[in-house]
C-alpha cells in the first residue's frame, strides 16, 4: 500500500520576495500503521495454523487405521494358510470321483462344487482386499517402495 501523493502549485512571499512553484506532498502514515489489517492478518494466520494441525492429525489417524487393517489382514491370510488353493483343487477332485463312481447324485455335486469355488472367491477376494490395505498403507506413508525407489 503506497502512501497518498499530493501535486500541486505553492506561493510564499516573504517581504520583497516572492516564490513560486511546484509542490509534492507525501503522506506517511507515522500514527495509523493498519492495526485492523494486521489483526485480520495475524487471525487468519491462527486459522490456517490450526487447519493445518487438524490436517495432521487426521493424516495420522489415517495412518495409523491403514497400518492396523493391513496388519489384520496379512494376520488373517496367515491363519488361513497356503494349502486352501490345494484344498479347494483336491475337493473338487474327491466331488468328481464321487460323482464318477455313482456315490454322489447330480445336484450335490453342484452343491458342492459352487460351494468350494465361492470359498475360492472368498480366498481371492481376501487377498485382493490385503494388497489394496497394504497399498492403502503405503500410500498413507509415503512409502517410497510404492514407486519402486529403494531409499
Amino acid at each position: 500500500i503506497l502512501p497518498a501523493v499530493g501535486i500541486g502549485a505553492f506561493a510564499e512571499q516573504s517581504g520583497a520576495e516572492r516564490f513560486v512553484g511546484p509542490s509534492v506532498t507525501v503522506t506517511l502514515p507515522l500514527w495509523q500503521q493498519n492495526a485492523e489489517g494486521r489483526a485480520r492478518s495475524r487471525a487468519d494466520l491462527a486459522v490456517a495454523r490450526a487447519d493445518a494441525e487438524r490436517v495432521a492429525r487426521q493424516a495420522e489417524a489415517e495412518r495409523a487405521a491403514t497400518a492396523s487393517v493391513t496388519s489384520d489382514a496379512v494376520r488373517v491370510l496367515q491363519t488361513l494358510g497356503d494349502d486352501l488353493e490345494a484344498d479347494a483343487s483336491a475337493a473338487l477332485g474327491i466331488v468328481e470321483a464321487g460323482y464318477a463312481s455313482g456315490e454322489i447324485d447330480l445336484p450335490t455335486v453342484i452343491f458342492l462344487q459352487d460351494e468350494i469355488l465361492s470359498s475360492r472367491r472368498a480366498l481371492l477376494s481376501a487377498h485382493a482386499a490385503s494388497a489394496a490395505a497394504t497399498i492403502d498403507h503405503l500410500l498413507a506413508v509415503e512409502d517410497p517402495r510404492l514407486l519402486g525407489i529403494q531409499p
